[in-house]
């Protein structure tokens, strides 16, 4: 039995919920665990990517036109900086798990880690040290005559965390975009995104 051949307004549902799922990542991205951030930007990336895989299905029921439509916009994004940056990233996620170098710490009114961090982040029972990594901070703790690590959230309110991304884009649609970041190159990307359905729905209505 062949497979039913998916309406226009099925299309057009399944990029908006797969855009929905991208966008679900920039409340990660904005969050002050480097974690949550790596999370997030994979969200962004790999549901983003799918919006567009998701939108040439219109092929199936607009035909040739669907070609005419989408062509300009296939060679905008092969040369813009910032999405072809994110094309590029979700494929290093799906092929090699976490492409991001780090994350970068500033302290708010401090050029340096507090020495008084047990103030703002109580160490549990058997800690001996704090420490930072790419993973965040926390501290080293003791158990058993063995060093464990015990991450900890850094307080918004006196840090700010970055992810550090290699080779970022510094322009998109001509436009400038040095030293953005990752949230807001999220945002512009899915930004993007959201115009490029909402104009299709619009080119194709009652298909």
């Amino acid at each position: 039995m062949s497979e039913r051949k998916r309406t226009f307004a099925e299309i057009i549902q399944d990029a908006r919920e797969a855009l929905v799922a991208a966008q679900r990542g920039l409340d990660e991205l904005a969050s002050n665990d480097p974690r949550r951030k790596r999370a997030g930007l994979r969200n962004v990336a790999v549901f983003g990517r799918s919006v567009t895989f998701i939108l040439q299905n219109l092929r199936t029921t607009v035909g040739d036109e669907f070609d005419d439509w989408y062509a300009p916009y296939r060679k905008e994004m092969g040369t813009d900086d910032l999405m072809r940056f994110f094309v590029r990233l979700r494929n290093k996620f799906e092929k090699v798990g976490t492409p991001v170098e780090g994350a970068s710490y500033g302290f708010r009114g401090e050029t340096e880690l507090p020495t008084d961090a047990a103030r703002w982040a109580p160490p549990p029972p058997g800690a001996t040290g704090f420490f930072i990594d790419a993973l965040g901070p926390g501290w080293v703790v003791n158990v058993s005559g063995e060093s464990a690590k015990f991450y900890v959230e850094f307080p918004p309110e006196r840090v700010s965390v970055d992810l550090v991304l290699s080779s970022p884009p510094s322009n998109h649609q001509g436009k400038p975009i040095g030293g953005a970041s990752a949230l807001d190159l999220a945002k512009m990307y899915l930004g993007y995104l959201e115009g490029l359905i909402a104009n299709a729905a619009q080119r194709f209505a009652g298909a």
